[in-house]
């Protein structure tokens, strides 16, 4: 189970080097929208609607859209 769970995590981290630069804040900061945080995030594995719910409760609207 943790091999899975190690490899999940990798290709995560790899979508989120590619697509982000390898960084939570930047995919936040480059978003219009909270909406796009949240389908953003639900793209990579293993993230689903209620992970995004709780993620999106810490990130203040000040931050979405900022770059």
């Amino acid at each position: 189970m943790s091999s899975v769970m190690s490899a999940e995590l990798r290709d995560v981290m790899r979508a989120l080097i590619a697509g982000y630069d390898g960084s939570v804040a930047r995919l936040v900061r480059t978003a219009s929208t909270r909406d796009e945080v949240s389908q953003r995030l639900q793209q990579f594995k293993g993230v689903g609607p209620k992970t995004t719910e709780i993620f999106l409760r810490e990130v203040p609207d000040a931050l979405i859209g900022t770059d």
